[in-house]
Order: C-alpha cells, then structure tokens, then sequence
C-alpha cells in the first residue's frame, strides 16, 4: 500500500527513543556521558548496516540507509529548535549579560582566529601530502570555519550532565550559541566562492563584516520581534493556558523558520534572543501552571532531541565516511591541532576576560580550552559540502571524513575525559564553607525527620510496629574531618550571603505567586539581590538598603525633601500610581528579609555552629534587621505622607491576592469534581 516509507522513520524513531531509554539507565552510575553513549550506539547501529549485518532486518535497513543520506537542513530545522530554545530559555538573564561580553570574544574574534590557524595547518599538511594537493587556500578556509564553532546541541547536552557552575556554564553556552552566527558566515562566504560556477560574479562584492553583522544582528531583531508580538497575544488570552503552550512552541520553529529560510540571518542567535525574552518577561506573564508544564514539556523534548541527533550523527558518520590510512593520519594531526589552537585562543584572550563579567580563573580557562565540542552543527556544513557537484569528489570526501572525525573524537575524548580533567584541577570540589553549610543543612534534615520519628513513637499512633526496624530506615547524620572543621569558617560569612541571597530570589516567586507583590516589584527586587550574588557575598547586606533607597527615589525625591503640602496633597489624589508602586516594593523588601532571617534560624538550629561560626551568622542577622529597620520606617512615612495613594496601595493588593486564591480555589474543587 506504498505506507512503508512512512513506517520505517517512525519504527526507527520509536526504537532509537526506546534503546536510548535504556542507555540512559545502563550509563546512570557510568562515566560515560549520556550523548557520548547515544554516540557511539548510533555509531556501531551504522556499522553493522554499512558492513551488511543488519539486511536480514529489511524494514531495518532501510531505514537506516534513509536517514544515512538524511537532507543535512533537516537537522537543523526538526532538532536546533528545540534544543536551542531549551537552552536559551533555562539562561539566567543576569548571568548571561554578565557573561556576555566574554562570550562575544570567544565566538567572534576567538573564532576568526581559530578558523585562519587551521586553514593554516590545512595547508601545511596540503604541501607535504599528496592526497591533499587539491586543497587551496579558500576550501581550507571553508573547513576551517565549519570545524572551528563549537556545537550548541553537544556542548549543552554536555554541561547539563556535568552539573557545572552557572556562571561557568552560561559562559560555554553562550559562546556555542552566538559562535553559530560567526562560523556560519564565514563557512558561506568562502562556500558560496566554491559552489558558483565559472564565470559567475555573483556574491564577489559581498563583504564578509557587513554580512556578519547582518546576520548577527539581524537574527537578534527577527528574535526579538517575534518575542514580543508573542508576549502580547499571549497576554491577550492569558486565560487559556493551552493555547499559551502552543503559541510559545510552535512561535520557537517559526523564529528558526523565518530566520534561517527566508531572511538568511541567524537561526541560532534568534532562537537565543526568543528564548531568553521569553524566559525574562514571561515569567512575569505566564501563570504558574504554565512555567511548570514548560519546564516539564522542554526537558522532554530536549531529551528527545539529542537522544535522536547524537543517534543520526552517529549513524551518518559511519555509513558515509570513506576510511583511508592516509586520511586517519591527517585526521589525528588535525584533532591535536584544533585542540591545541582553541587552547590558544582562549589564553590570548584571557587577560581581557579576566576583567569583564564574572572573569576567568586558569583552570575554567583549561576546560573552557577541552570544552569545545563539535556535533551536529559542524557535520550538517560537512554534508552541505558532501553534496555540492561544483566541488570536486575528492575533497567533498576529504572534508566529510575530517569532519565526521572530529565530531567524533570530540564527541568521544574530550566529552568523556572532561570529566576526570575537572577532578584533577579541582573544579568539582566544593570549598569547605559550602561543605560545611551543607552539612548543616543535613544536620537539620536529620533532625527533622527524627523528631517526626520520635512524635510517632511517643503518641502511640502505630502501636505494635517494630520501631527497631524503623530506625534503621531513617538517615544518618554525615561526619565532618578535623580538615574540615579547620578550613570551614574561611569564607563562611560570603557564603551565607550568597545562601540568604539565593533564597530570597526563590522566595520572591512564592509570594509574587500568590499574588503579595506584582510583576513590577518582582523584578526590581530581584536586582537587588543580583547584586549581592554578582560580588560573591562580599558586600555586607545592608548595602542592599542604600540600593533599595536609589530604587525608590530614582524619578523623584520629593518623599526626602519637604515639598508643600499642597503639592504632597496634589499627587496623593491624583497621581497615586508612584505610591502603589512603592508600597509595592517595600513590602515585598521587608518580606524578603524577613524570611531571610527565618533562613539562618534553620541554619543555627542545625547545632554544628561553634561560637565563631555563630559570630558569622550574627553579623548577617544584624545586617537583615538593619534593612528591615529602615523599610519599615519609610513604609510609615509613606502612609503618613500619601495616605490616600497608600490606601489604594493595600486595596489593590488585596484584590490581587483574593483573585489569585479564588482560582487555586476553582482550580482545587474542580480536582476535587466538586465544581
């Protein structure tokens, strides 16, 4: 019935999800990451089928012979999507403009120099070769470019797994993505001189700054259009919450579309400006159900995404790749010489990046160096050539096995050694203070459960159980080494800033949730703590009261100066937008540090603080209560000076809150089937 060419992608989809399921939890407690697996299964899968082991499974080999000669823009438009707004929507907004500047350095000038350096050891290898003696300077350059971007797809999948620092990782995530826009107009420039014919002066007058800023920030406006005409409808149906999930998945592909098809700008760069509006001003938009399902929804499809991809490489990789001695030897030249030009660029631009953003130590420059993986991205641009005519057959062949093996020495040195490189620089050790904190926290995680322990035991609820059993079910406390105890107070004051700082920005979405402070305060506030967190718990807290008093004197100062009576009376009646505004926010401020107070109450009642330590936590306290001080003497001169604007303060507050309840009301009894 002709159905079968519908049927074989979906059994291989089907197959490739479920054998990937499995490799997840065969590698769980393995050192192998996730996507090296997938990797190397999608490797071997296109072996057996190359060497005629897999024909007794017709269905079978068909389809993998289909998806070894896949359209390489498939993998772009069906997977990059996806993944690349998963990634972008999870970015920190504040880490990412910290991070910003460095990143550009490193996926700009970073990777115009690592292009011209290969293209160099290209054409070094070129005239002592005789394979290779057809290369010239322009194909090298076209290979230098498309093997020189990091790949978004690998390296995100990668520090997911490797559950780095966020500062860290928002850096190594924003260069793959924003390299993409670099690599790929340099691949053009120099691709579209190879594939025109003879003769042809078309694209000659094409200057290669002005085509990267068009397509730099070109994907920057197509991103950032779409972002927001998207926020806009979906603040127009802000009731229906299906409809909201589909508009922001489906408006993720159109970005893509538009971008890649049809205007030739950045797909990436504008998926990563998409995302990130989305995940900045959406949150202050979408209902709470909705971050979750997005949450819940993008992790899924991510999953899919490299579980499929890194199969696909995989598999077309081994199936197309011409394999010659000749070639391995160049192959393994060319794998230490791009490891050890990356290296390069990264320490000659190091002393700047050292001064800008969060900065960069030595040993996250080593990883930074080890870290630039290379998949999907640069093997699509290696198929694209694979299936150019006007390039002669022996070089389409060259570039595709190159290619194909640097992803996968990449894909299966580096990401698996990275791992062990990161335990022996020490970068996965956590510093005594954090230890020790988290032993606390232990400490009173034990305690709790306990005391629930012994309640039960004493109220008599389960009389006849075998309490000695039960017992041994429950947690045991963590022992702490002389080691520690001596090295754990070193830092332990800007450690606690950063752990009270950290919750307050979590606390702050609690009780925006329920509707105690709105979208604007939320915001604001949160800036404040981002401060704080910027300078490594350094800044004593009650630095946040000076930050909080240029927030709310910033456009007037008339609430600190006299100004008549008259005029107070005047903007009390008429203008009471400022006031709401400012109630809105103190409030949320003394909130915020009240409950960070409650936070280093839990820590002290954990009983592994010693007299100094304590001394610590009480600075912090007195730093909180200070803050919280002087809030709550402006929230009484603000009542004093504006007390109609105020009033109107706490009945929109109210309002707020009792619409909020009344839908987790509905939303109960209908789970309920009451309603």
């Amino acid at each position: 019935m002709g159905i079968n060419h519908i049927l074989e992608p979906l059994l291989f989809i089907i197959i490739s999800l479920i054998c990937g399921g499995l490799l997840k939890v065969v590698l769980k407690k393995s050192a192998l990451p996730y996507t090296v697996g997938l990797f190397i299964f999608g490797f071997g899968v296109g072996l057996l089928d190359r060497f005629k082991f897999l024909t007794w499974l017709p269905t079978i080999d068909t389809a993998l012979n289909r998806i070894s000669d896949i359209n390489p823009n498939m993998i772009l438009y069906l997977f990059l999507p996806i993944l690349i707004f998963e990634g972008a929507y999870e970015l920190d907004f504040h880490i990412f403009k910290k991070t910003l500047v460095n990143a550009i350095l490193l996926a700009v000038p970073g990777l115009v120099f690592c292009t011209f350096a290969t293209a160099a050891v290209i054409m070094a290898i070129h005239g002592s070769t005789a394979n290779y003696n057809a290369w010239t300077w322009s194909i090298a350059l076209m290979f230098g470019a498309l093997i020189s971007a990091t790949d978004p797809v690998a390296v995100v999948a990668l520090l997911n797994e490797l559950k780095m620092s966020k500062r860290f990782s928002t850096l190594v995530d924003t260069e793959s993505m924003l390299n993409d826009g670099t690599g790929i107009v340099m691949f053009m420039i120099f691709y579209t001189g190879l594939s025109l014919t003879t003769g042809s002066s078309a694209g000659e007058s094409v200057s290669p700054v002005l085509d990267f800023i068009i397509v730099a920030f070109g994907g920057v406006g197509v991103g950032f259009v779409i972002a927001y005409i998207t926020m806009i409808f979906i603040t127009k149906i802000a009731k229906d919450e299906m409809v909201q999930h589909s508009i922001v998945i489906t408006a993720s592909y159109l970005v893509f579309l538009i971008a890649e098809a049809y205007l030739d700008v950045s797909g990436v760069i504008a998926l990563v400006t998409y995302g990130l509006y989305i995940s900045y001003y959406g949150h202050l938009k979408f209902k709470p159900n909705v971050h979750r399902f997005m949450g819940t929804f993008w992790e899924l499809a991510a999953h899919i995404g490299n579980t499929l991809i890194f199969i696909i490489v995989g598999i077309v990789i081994a199936m197309n790749v011409e394999f010659t001695w000749i070639n391995m030897g160049v192959l393994l030249v060319l794998f230490v010489a791009i490891n050890v030009i990356r290296a390069l660029m990264v320490f000659l631009f190091r002393p700047l990046m050292k001064r800008t953003g969060f900065g960069l130590t030595r040993n996250e420059a080593v990883i930074l160096s080890w870290g630039g993986l290379r998949g999907a991205l640069g093997l699509t641009l290696g198929l694209i050539v694979f299936y150019t005519p006007a390039i002669p057959e022996d070089i389409r062949h060259e570039i595709l096995f190159q290619t194909g093996g640097i992803v996968a020495l990449t894909l299966t040195f580096n990401a698996t050694t990275i791992g062990p490189l990161l335990r022996r620089i020490g970068l996965d050790k956590v510093s005594p203070t954090k230890g020790f904190l988290k032993l606390s926290a232990h400490r009173l995680y034990v305690n709790s459960i306990r005391e629930y322990y012994q309640e039960m035991r004493d109220k008599g609820i389960l009389d006849g159980s075998n309490w000695e059993l039960v017992e041994k079910t429950l947690p045991e406390e963590e022992i702490e080494t002389k080691e520690e105890k001596a090295l754990r107070i070193e830092n332990l004051t800007e450690e606690l800033r950063i752990r009270v700082v950290r919750h307050e920005k979590l606390y702050l979405w609690d009780i925006y949730n329920l509707g105690v402070i709105n979208p604007h305060s939320l915001e604001k506030l949160q800036s404040l703590a981002d401060i704080i967190f910027d300078n490594d718990g350094k800044d004593p807290l009650n630095i946040q009261e000076e930050l909080f008093d240029e927030l709310l004197r910033r456009g007037t100062k008339l609430l600190w100066f006299k100004a008549p009576c008259w005029y107070r009376h005047f903007l009390d009646r008429y203008f009471p937008a400022r006031t709401v505004s400012r109630y809105d926010v103190t409030r949320g401020f003394i909130l915020m540090q009240q409950e960070s107070l409650k936070l280093l109450k839990e820590y002290t009642r954990g009983n592994v603080f010693t007299p100094r330590e304590s001394a610590s936590a009480s600075e912090i306290e007195g730093e909180i209560k200070h803050n919280i001080q002087r809030a709550e003497q402006y929230m009484i001169r603000l009542q004093k000076r504006h007390p109609e604007s105020f009033k109107m303060a706490l009945t929109h507050k109210a309002i707020r809150m009792i619409k909020i309840k009344e839908k987790s009301i509905k939303l109960r009894l209908k789970r309920q089937g009451i309603m």
